[in-house]
């Protein structure tokens, strides 16, 4: 674009111009002559290499300027390719397999072969290469330094190492690291069973699990919560025996784990018994202040028996009161 006077500008010029402040003439040029596209064919002329162009760069750093992701190592002989998963065996460098704990060391896949003795690996980030996109690739059981992805049902050896490597790209060109640890595998295969129906007995106390495929039904055994059974006489007299009923006719069959006795004076020789028999640790009981004392032997009620306490006619004090609460835990 220049910058002419008045008297350069000779008939027959044909320029579009615009007067400027100095009494001369700039000539303009029309976006409609020489667009945005025009400008971009001539920047490419010059762009490239040392033009100085914020266009091969980076946050203005050259790609010279990055550290490379991948970490080289020298080995005599390493006999690797790229893509290979490997680790070190004390300070060798070693393809990695998961047939045992020993063997699965993947530290890295190999990202590229410098030369027979070089060779760089990556711990993350994307390796180029061929992969299903989105599948899963886990470090293989079979050959050293392969991966593989799962068969469903996955199968498996005891022994063996399920170790996640990463997952195939979306274009199926690259496999995203994310090597994790690995776990040791003790059973033979996993199952994408599930459970079809569930039933419970509520006369066994039986939980009926029913699953899929050629897994038997899981049945879980559900024992009766322990409970108790309380009593409270205020007609107690001093000086006469007398028998107080806590269970008149057992609804169903139960132990007697304890009891916990207690009266506002002194009662002596005090007994449970089921039907006519004395309970077992709970016979010829001081009751006073609360206490509790477990049962230990003759202690299981039937269904229909009748569960008393007995008095005698020992006694200090003044008691008028005695309280009652067996521990129990039904047993059908």
């Amino acid at each position: 674009m220049g910058n002419y006077n008045k008297s350069q500008m000779a008939i027959g010029d044909i320029k579009i111009v615009k007067e400027n402040a100095s009494g001369g003439y700039d000539e303009v040029l029309l976006s409609t002559v020489y667009n945005a596209a025009d400008v971009l064919t001539k920047i490419k002329t010059v762009d490239g290499s040392g033009s100085g162009l914020d266009a091969d760069k980076l946050d203005g750093k050259h790609a010279s300027e990055f550290a490379d992701a991948s970490i080289l190592v020298n080995q005599t002989a390493h006999g690797f390719s790229v893509g290979n998963a490997v680790g070190l065996v004390g300070s060798t460098w070693v393809k990695a397999k998961a047939d045992s704990v020993a063997n699965a060391v993947t530290l890295g896949l190999v990202s590229q072969v410098v030369d027979a003795n070089n060779f760089r690996y990556v711990k993350g980030g994307i390796l180029a290469g061929s992969y299903t996109p989105g599948a899963a690739y886990y470090l293989s059981t079979s050959v050293a330094g392969g991966l593989m992805t799962l068969a469903n049902p996955e199968v498996w050896t005891s022994g063996q190492v399920r170790q996640y490597i990463g997952t195939g790209t979306k274009g199926g060109n690259g496999l995203d690291i994310e090597i994790d640890l690995g776990d040791e595998v003790s059973f033979a295969s996993i199952r994408n069973d599930y459970v079809t129906n569930i039933a419970f007995n509520e006369n066994t106390r039986v939980l009926t699990l029913t699953r899929t495929g050629d897994l038997a039904p899981l049945t879980i055994a559900l024992p009766y919560p322990a409970s108790d059974l309380a009593y409270e006489a205020r007609d107690v007299q001093k000086g006469v025996a007398q028998v107080h009923v806590l269970d008149m006719k057992a609804s169903w069959p139960y132990t007697i784990l304890s009891a916990v006795v207690e009266s506002n004076g002194t009662l002596n020789n005090v007994t449970v018994k089921i039907n006519s028999t004395a309970v077992g640790g709970l016979t010829n009981l001081t009751v006073g202040t609360i206490a509790e004392t477990n049962a230990t032997s003759a202690n299981t009620v039937a269904a229909g028996d009748v569960v008393t306490i007995n008095t005698s006619a020992s006694y200090s004090g003044n008691p008028t009161l005695i309280r009652v609460k067996l521990n129990i835990k039904r047993t059908a």
